[in-house]
């Protein structure tokens, strides 16, 4: 059996308009379970009590074994949102590809979550009981980010052969139109920060087509994160693009993406 005991939290992504900045274990600090089996913290993780299962989900994920994964997969979908974005943290640090998938369909799902409870007519939180923020970011964001980080911990830690197929379902999903412009924003930043640069023309198409400025601007950011030197044409057409955001304190437009981008590119670093 091996125990996975890497406790440096992972460094936060930056969502849409919001920079998550504080640490899971600062925004909901959880005692591990230690000395119990793996098949006793499977059954503690289907508990009705939200904290006890949040602490065998934090528990299994030390455990890279296939009854651990299987009970954190099922953790994903838990009533409690803390203990699903636990369930995708231990995901990420064992770093199996198989389990990619779940984890791209709980984003999905996140991100159709916020946008069901925003629109929803008597302006409640169906999906998300609770605190509503997590430091500077809404709990539904927060959410979505750890979702994220998750599918980032398995492309930085999956080897073999299955790991290339993991990527190439990021990268799929990412060019995928029909998908949610906040996944596919998530996705572009995960590409970039683990380097991988087949996902370069896709991002360039973007770049130029896309119809949420906020993806083009992410594709922008990620481009400059690649150093992808064939992307530098279509960043210098992006310095005219219109998109003008309601809060530019908070979000970049594309043109400061793309400028920030050539920048990267031109340096080398």
């Amino acid at each position: 059996m091996k125990v996975m005991c890497n406790t440096k939290l992972f460094r936060p992504l930056f969502y849409i308009g919001a920079l998550l900045a504080v640490s899971v274990a600062s925004a909901l600090p959880v005692t591990l379970l230690p000395g119990l089996s793996v098949a006793d913290l499977v059954k503690a993780s289907q508990a009705g009590d939200d904290g006890i299962r949040g602490k065998a989900v934090m528990t299994l994920g030390m455990y890279d074994v296939p009854e651990a994964r299987s009970a954190l997969v099922a953790a994903l979908g838990d009533s409690w949102f803390a203990n699903r974005f636990r369930a995708a943290e231990g995901l990420g640090k064992i770093g199996r590809p198989a389990d990619i998938d779940p984890l791209l369909a709980r984003l999905r799902t996140e991100v159709r979550w916020e946008k069901e409870d925003q629109q929803s007519a008597s302006g409640a939180a169906k999906h998300y009981q609770g605190p509503r923020f997590m430091g500077s970011a809404t709990v539904p964001e927060f959410t979505q980010s750890r979702m994220a980080l998750g599918i980032r911990g398995i492309l930085r830690r999956s080897t073999g052969p299955g790991a290339d197929e993991a990527k190439l379902k990021v990268v799929s999903a990412m060019s995928d139109p029909s998908q949610e412009y906040r996944v596919r924003a998530y996705l572009a930043l995960i590409l970039g920060e683990v380097g991988d640069k087949r996902s370069v023309p896709m991002l360039i198409d973007v770049l130029g087509h896309e119809a949420s400025g906020r993806l083009r601007a992410w594709s922008a950011r990620t481009l400059g994160n690649l150093r992808a030197r064939e992307a530098i044409p279509a960043l210098n057409a992006a310095l005219d693009d219109p998109y003008v955001t309601p809060d530019q304190k908070r979000i970049p437009t594309v043109r400061d993406d793309a400028a920030r981008a050539i920048k990267k590119i031109e340096q080398g670093r």
